[in-house]
């Protein structure tokens, strides 16, 4: 009789598991030879208690010729899901895959950037606001963003803040504090 197992080596003490999501930092270059910069994408972290939250990863992303990055460029690595590098199986992101803009932001008027959707974010419940959440807490870190409506074909959407409710009016990061570590 043969026997074969798989295992776990002991470790020599306990070691301490953190309850709190670690920020996490990446420093890959999104396109080698081209100016980045550091942005934070924010993305859901699954906790112990199986609850999830808002938190902020640092990755590079392609500037442009004023050194800043674009909203457009921004979502698109958003969208892309969790950067390389980022070693937590915790982390994924609440976007579906198949989230598509109709084309880049234009410029913030007033504060408030419109990103309007080719078809739209098809999430529901907790999903939703984690998903919005995740968008608007990004954009918001931008140069002259000071919140950010939603349109699908230049339709408004009325996506919904951390606490649920429905809004057509523009969302700040803010509105999804209940969501955020």
């Amino acid at each position: 009789l043969l026997l074969a197992g798989c295992g776990v080596s002991p470790e020599e003490s306990p070691r301490e598991i953190a309850q709190e999501p670690a920020t996490t930092s990446t420093t890959s270059a999104v396109d080698a030879g081209t100016d980045n910069a550091p942005v934070d994408l924010w993305f859901t972290f699954s906790g112990p208690d199986g609850g999830s939250v808002l938190v902020p990863v640092e990755t590079s992303v392609v500037v442009d010729d004023s050194g800043e990055p674009t909203p457009g460029v921004v979502l698109e690595a958003l969208f892309e899901g969790v950067p390389a590098g980022v070693d937590d199986e915790d982390y994924r992101s609440s976007i579906p895959a198949e989230t598509m803009l109709s084309g880049p932001p234009e410029e913030p008027v007033d504060g408030v950037l419109t990103v309007d959707f080719e078809s739209g974010v098809d999430v529901q419940g907790a999903a939703s606001r984690l998903a919005f959440g995740q968008m608007v807490c990004t954009l918001e870190l931008l140069d002259g963003v000071e919140a950010v409506r939603f349109t699908q074909q230049d339709e408004p959407l009325d996506p919904v803040d951390g606490s649920g409710e429905a809004s057509t009016d523009p969302l700040t990061c803010g509105d999804y504090d209940q969501l955020r570590r």
